[in-house]
């Protein structure tokens, strides 16, 4: 079985904030004023962090496919040269990593990352740290309140400042430290209210309330002090819609809802989901099957295939083309998988991997007749994105909504290095990948019917996206266009 990992920021930290839900505090397990002591508190020497610049640099040229794919050469040096002469003093962690991440972004490469403490916040909530329960989203150049909670701005309302500074300010900070494929920037992630939770506590450490000023839908501005919950308390207030997949039935459209905001680390489990979600399409005789993976940041390609098995009979392939990069930390760690040995003068290479030009789906009892709408946007990436191009290269369903952030040629499977000073961690991309119709086009995949959403239906709590595609079940069902 071909098995393939693209891995994000978002994707990488879901199996850290499924672990910090387990990880219940004993008398072994660190106090979270330890491990904030760790990050927050404790001082590194200059040259050391300025050793470690230097080691990450140096890997990504020597590990990544094709380092300046998205970036000119001389962009990265500067953004090289940049922070190490911002590193004149005694840091700590945190103020390392603040500074290193938005430079390691300076490739634009969305899997190649300064990761952002992630086994430390699992320990930190798993002992009783707490986190500010914020949950944002940006449409245009405005940032709205997702999810209200009892200290904070109820839904809707425009922020206007977090702590002393304006709230774009913030936000885009915190945003350059996650780039996205061909951009240093992907602030999409920051809307997945967990990975939120996580670059706040990391730009603020552990406070206990942070000021807030906001534009309620009426015109006031009011300032809010949000108060920090546990994190038991933070994820228990989430929706179903933002923290796993579901499936409803839509009667008046006849149709089946299946919302997808992961594919799970569980290939069994995501059988079984997808069975009864199908069972359903199939027992309530449902016309159309809509798929709504917007909030999906990626994941295992294979569990995209066992979608794609539900949806059609024909074949298909998920990419044209895979590469792995030789380089000598990738040829250390995997020796044997690589079938022994790799000659020296193979090392730094690029290693092309099989792929079969299509593959038939396996028999699949519940299969989908039915007409097909996915629901995508700019937080539909890595695997999903990889998912959305089959659908659209093989005429599989209407994709509906905005484009991906990830493109069609991309760089993923991340290779993890430890930095031997500080010993913060990068993810590094140590393969290419090339979707369904990315000889074609290597860009983000782009919907069927595009739909803008605005302010003003964040506000009215107006969904266009799922509008749109109502409109158009509808206007199927009655053999007519849709007025819109």
């Amino acid at each position: 079985m071909f098995v393939l990992w693209l891995l994000g920021v978002s994707v990488v930290l879901a199996s850290v904030f499924a672990s910090a839900a387990d990880n219940k505090s004993t008398s072994s397990a660190p106090s979270w004023q330890a491990v904030t002591d760790s990050i927050f508190s404790q001082p590194l020497q200059p040259d050391g962090l300025r050793q470690d610049v230097q080691f990450v640099f140096t890997s990504v040229e020597e590990i990544h496919p094709s380092p300046h794919a998205y970036a000119k050469k001389s962009d990265v040096v500067a953004a090289r040269e940049a922070l190490l002469a911002r590193i004149n003093r005694h840091m700590t962690r945190s103020e390392f990593y603040k500074l290193l991440a938005p430079a390691v972004a300076s490739f634009k490469s969305g899997h190649t990352i300064a990761v952002p403490f992630m086994n430390e916040f699992s320990r930190y909530v798993g002992s009783g740290g707490t986190v500010l329960p914020l949950s944002l989203r940006q449409v245009g150049d405005v940032l709205l309140v997702a999810d209200g909670w009892p200290d904070g701005p109820p839904p809707g309302s425009q922020v206007l400042m977090i702590g002393s500074e304006d709230a774009r300010t913030v936000w885009d900070r915190l945003a350059r430290r996650m780039p996205g494929e061909g951009v240093d920037a992907c602030p999409c992630q920051l809307e997945r209210p967990k990975v939120l939770c996580m670059a706040m506590w990391v730009e603020y450490g552990p406070v206990k309330e942070l000021e807030v000023k906001a534009r309620l839908k009426d015109g006031t501005v009011r300032l809010y002090a949000v108060k920090s919950v546990t994190w038991q308390q933070f994820t228990a207030r989430l929706s179903r819609a933002e923290t796993g997949n579901s499936y409803r039935h839509l009667s008046e459209q006849d149709a089946v809802l299946i919302s997808l905001n992961e594919w799970p680390e569980d290939a069994e489990k995501h059988q079984e989901f997808l069975r009864d979600a199908f069972t359903q399409v199939r027992d309530k005789h449902a016309s159309s099957v809509i798929i709504d993976v917007r909030r999906n940041p990626g994941g295992n390609s294979e569990r995209a295939r066992a979608l794609l098995e539900f949806l059609t009979d024909k074949p298909f392939r998920l990419f044209e083309e895979v590469g792995l990069k030789l380089s000598r930390q990738y040829i250390a760690q995997h020796e044997k998988e690589l079938g022994g040995s790799v000659p020296a003068d193979r090392i730094g290479s690029i290693r092309t991997q099989g792929i079969p030009p299509v593959q038939s789906p396996s028999a699949q009892p519940l299969r989908s007749a039915g007409r097909v709408y996915v629901l995508m946007g700019p937080a539909s990436n890595s695997t999903t994105t990889d998912f959305l191009a089959v659908v659209q290269h093989f005429g599989l369903g209407t994709l509906v909504g905005q484009p991906t952030t990830d493109t069609r040629r991309a760089y993923g499977d991340t290779f993890e290095v430890a930095l031997p000073y500080s010993g913060l961690k990068l993810h590094i991309a140590c393969k290419y990948f090339l979707s369904a119709g990315g000889r074609e086009d290597g860009g983000p995949v782009r919907p069927d019917r595009l739909v803008e959403t605005t302010v003003e239906d964040v506000g009215k709590g107006a969904d266009p996206v799922m509008q749109l595609t109502l409109d158009l079940i509808d206007a199927e069902r009655k053999k007519e266009p849709p007025a819109r």
